[in-house]
């Protein structure tokens, strides 16, 4: 789960200036979030996540979160889109 937490040693930054939320896709299956807020919410075609100013929408099929925790999300599926809204 410290996926993105590895990436910040190996270039030697401080978590501290990652204030903002990053997102990792990886082939259209696989997708990591970091620097959320919580999930808004959760369905097999949409989760929506929380973020400083605005939230995160992952549409799709077959959607699921696999893990969660205060730093990172990770969902997998089919993932079509992602959409950053405003508040």
């Amino acid at each position: 789960m410290a996926y993105l937490q590895d990436i910040r040693r190996k270039i030697s930054e401080k978590e501290g200036l990652f204030s903002f939320s990053e997102l990792h896709l990886i082939n259209g299956a696989h997708c990591v979030i970091a620097g959320h807020k919580g999930l808004y919410s959760v369905g097999a075609d949409l989760i929506v996540i929380r973020r400083r100013g605005g939230r995160i929408a992952v549409r799709g099929e077959g959607l699921r979160v696999l893990t969660a925790d205060q730093s990172e999300i990770e969902l997998s599926g089919k993932i079509f889109a992602v959409e950053y809204l405003s508040e």
